[in-house]
């Protein structure tokens, strides 16, 4: 957990309730026939699955971001010099000064 930075509240919560969740879910979905189209037919049950959906893409985001800014290579720096004795470097779409 301290590897991938993790809060120890939200695991332990997931391990208490997943077993839970898990024996409810397969219990309306054998009263239901197994049929998932129930999950989207009331208004609020799709409020509720949209929102899940959107969380789990907003805790996703950074990672997918990280991972692309970390496989693309900077191709090389270029740099300029100016009169003022300073050095541009663009790399990234950032620039840097760094005096001499």
């Amino acid at each position: 957990m301290r590897k991938f930075d993790f809060e120890t509240a939200p695991v332990v919560l997931g391990v208490v309730l997943a077993p839970i969740i898990e024996v409810s879910f397969q219990a309306i979905s054998c009263h239901v026939g197994w049929q998932y189209a129930i999950f989207v037919q009331r208004p609020v049950s799709v409020i509720f699955l949209a929102s899940a959906v959107v969380m789990i893409l907003l805790a996703v985001k950074p990672l997918i971001r990280k991972k692309s800014a970390s496989g693309k290579s900077d191709g090389g720096a270029e740099g300029q010099m100016s009169i003022g004795g300073e050095v541009t470097i663009k790399r990234k779409k950032r620039i840097f000064l760094k005096e001499l």
